[in-house]
């Protein structure tokens, strides 16, 4: 028995090395697979955190243009406010509203020293919001404006619930930018708030707006506000490949965030792959 070992022992080592190798080889090939996998995703992720840090400036810009207005004529006119929100509502599917609202005195000064009523609307629903509705009768809102007013920049909501009448509830965001008197005598930072330009944004379709067009799929995204470290969930945006929740948090699992200023408040931005070979 020990005389056919030793006389076949070349043979095993040999075969031994070959199976050896093939696990070698086979294991190198599947770290390569996962290195390509991993960098597919990081340029992916990338994309999607990149996609919605400017579709949200671009959500904001439409409150910058029609500001513009303001300073070229002094006056923020119904005419001038019509014709530039009805290309924004056109050109950007997400914006639900723009307003324009104003100061204005209030009769029982013992509840608060000023009113904020709509002067101007512009809707691609109709007009959700009328003419002479106090934005300050809600204290959340209340708070927004009073952010703005302080900063002269331009603040942002948590998420809320835009309500219609028979309809589903629908999740938005309210920006406001503060617009000053033209006084020119005076610095920016002294001239008295006038009013505010406010935008609200479907949060929906600001995400899905900036993802869905883009390739390769197989990524899931999770938008939440972050702002003063307590988090508010957005919007989750579902890979084509998937359904349902964002994966579970796996070490295996390439995932990335990022955290991306909105306004005063801070969004995090979290990329997970749908699973380690979707991302295709």
């Amino acid at each position: 028995m020990f005389d056919n070992v030793r006389k076949y022992a070349v043979a095993y080592l040999v075969a031994f090395g070959g199976v050896l190798l093939t696990c070698l080889s086979s294991w190198n090939v599947r770290q390569e697979l996962q290195s390509n996998h991993l960098k597919e995703f990081e340029w992916a992720a990338d994309d999607r955190i990149q996609a919605v840090r400017v579709a949200v400036d671009q959500a904001l810009d439409a409150l910058y243009e029609v500001r513009e207005i303001h300073r070229a004529s002094l006056a923020i006119k119904e005419p001038d406010f019509r014709v530039l929100t009805d290309t924004l509502l056109k050109r950007r599917s997400y914006i639900h509203s723009l307003l324009w609202a104003s100061w204005a005195p209030v009769a029982n000064k013992a509840e608060r020293t000023a009113a904020l009523p709509v002067r101007l609307s512009a809707s691609r629903a109709g007009a959700d919001y009328a003419v002479g509705v106090d934005l300050l009768a809600s204290k959340d809102l209340a708070a927004l404006f009073e952010r703005a007013a302080q900063t002269g920049q331009v603040a942002i909501s948590g998420r809320r619930e835009f309500l219609l009448p028979g309809k589903p509830a629908l999740q938005v965001i309210y920006a406001a930018l503060p617009v000053q008197s033209p006084d020119t005598g005076k610095m920016p930072a002294e001239r008295a708030v006038i009013g505010f330009l406010v935008g609200v944004y479907l949060i929906e379709d600001l995400v899905h707006s900036a993802i869905s067009v883009l390739e390769p799929r197989g990524v899931d995204v999770r938008v939440s506000d972050v702002t003063d470290g307590e988090t508010q969930f957005l919007h989750h945006y579902s890979s084509r490949l998937g359904r349902g929740n964002l994966p579970t948090k796996d070490e295996d699992t390439p995932q990335k965030a990022v955290t991306v200023e909105v306004g005063d408040r801070l969004w995090d931005v979290r990329c997970v792959a749908r699973d380690r070979k979707s991302v295709v």
